[in-house]
This record gives structure tokens, sequence and C-alpha cells, in this order.
């Protein structure tokens, strides 16, 4: 569990969102962003986390008796990184909007917004800081 945290970690949420947060700084929208992320990291995001599963492969199919001790870490390795794989391209997105709609709906944001309707508060995130 430790070594799928570790691999995880490093590799498609990180990726992902400074992606994303670089194109938030030249001004491009939210959802946008997240779109543009997407289509422009799924490949490497994919490509790495197949040729993790791939290189554990080998010796998740190995018979031998020396190597026996090790299947069960080299299969939960691997499908844990492919499992986290899937789950951050969709979850981590998903997040991020939630949590911005979430910030936009707080009573500490409306209190910042005009008579109109329309927000007084700029910025990336869109909510006010406390």
């Amino acid at each position: 569990m430790i070594a799928v945290s570790g691999v995880v970690v490093n590799n498609p949420p990180v990726v992902l969102v400074d992606f994303m947060n670089s194109n938030r700084d030249k001004g491009i929208s939210l959802l946008e962003s997240i779109r543009k992320a997407g289509v422009a990291r799924f490949r490497p995001i994919m490509l790495t986390s197949l040729t993790t599963f791939g290189g554990l492969a080998p010796l998740m199919l190995e018979k031998s008796l020396q190597a026996q001790f090790l299947i069960p870490m080299a299969v939960s390795l691997a499908f844990g990184v492919m499992f986290a794989t899937v789950i951050s391209l969709v979850l981590v997105p998903r997040s991020i909007i939630s949590s911005t709609t979430w910030k936009t709906c707080s009573p500490v944001y409306l209190a910042g917004t005009s008579q109109s309707g329309a927000s007084s508060i700029r910025g990336r995130g869109g909510g006010s800081q406390l």
C-alpha cells in the first residue's frame, strides 16, 4: 500500500493539476482548463501507468518458488496503480469542480456579491479568503 501511494502521488494528480493551474494562469476558465488538461495529459498518464503495470507483469506471472512471496506485492502494486490512475483521471477533476461550486455557494462568498447578483470578488478560485 505504501508503494502504491508513493507511485500514485507522484504521477497522475500532480501532472493533471499542474497543467490545469498553468491554464488557469493564462486566463482560461476552470471547465475549459480541466478539459484541456484531461485531453493533453491523458496519454502521458496512461502510458506511465501501463508501463508500470507491464513492468510488473512478468513478476505476477512467475511460477518459481522463489517469486511466490513477491507475487502478492506485484499484483497489489500493479492493479493499485491502474485503479488509482482511473480514479485520478475522473475523481480529481470532479472534486475540483465540486469544491469550486461549493465555494461559490457558500455564505461567505454570497456575502461578497453585489445587489445585481454578480460577484464583486475576482480571482482564480472565485471565493473569498478567510
